[in-house]
């Protein structure tokens, strides 16, 4: 269970090759809000010491994995230029796991629908992976994710995080169509419980 999958060229095909019957499973949120988590984590590792305008401005942005094939798949990604934009279209990815022809379809769940009501995710996923329902008492640990709302965020933070919003506009867009086109290749929730980052209700001029 590690993000690394999604992005890595070699686990899609290890996944086609030896696991064709495997439930995947991929959780989704605001591209933008998840560069800026990404950049946070960096930073507390370590491994960032520029500001988040000048990691977001210095990454050029290529459509596919960047990851080398021939690279060890279990080793941890070092690399502080670490995709914070490029990570973040999912399109993409979900469309290359789809190009890989996997005999069964990918359930995509949202981060934001998850911790707004985790009830409609949590029941999706239990009859996905075919185990029971899961009881109507159960009590899920509720955290809220890095991102707009973190406190601390200084004012050119957040002017980026903006512009990200708008950059991601057309990427959202495509995974939309995506999900909507292909309800053979992929399972989610109702459209009308979708965040509005995907749902495309208020796009941003």
């Amino acid at each position: 269970s590690t993000p690394g999958y999604f992005e890595s060229d070699l686990a899609r095909r290890r996944l086609a090759a030896d696991l064709p019957q495997a439930k995947l499973v991929v959780v989704l949120r605001s591209p933008a809000e998840r560069a800026r988590s990404h950049f946070q984590f960096n930073c507390r590792r370590g491994l960032e010491d520029r500001s988040f305008r000048q990691a977001i401005d210095d990454e050029v942005v290529r459509r596919h994995s960047v990851r080398d094939s021939s690279a060890d798949d279990r080793a941890i990604e070092t690399d502080p230029v670490a995709r914070y934009k490029g990570r973040g279209l999912y399109a993409d990815r979900l469309q290359a796991l789809v190009d890989l022809e996997v005999r069964t379809p990918v359930l995509v769940l949202f981060m934001e629908s998850r911790l707004a009501d985790p009830g409609p995710s949590l029941r999706l996923l239990h009859e996905f992976v075919e185990i029971p329902p899961p009881q109507s008492n159960v009590v899920l640990p509720h955290r809220t994710p890095v991102g707009a709302s973190s406190p601390g965020l200084e004012p050119d933070e957040a002017l980026v995080l903006e512009e990200l919003r708008h950059l991601f506009v057309p990427e959202n867009a495509a995974l939309r169509q995506l999900l909507v086109d292909r309800p053979d290749a992929f399972v989610t929730l109702p459209r009308e419980t979708w965040p509005q980052w995907v749902a495309g209700e208020t796009d941003l001029a």
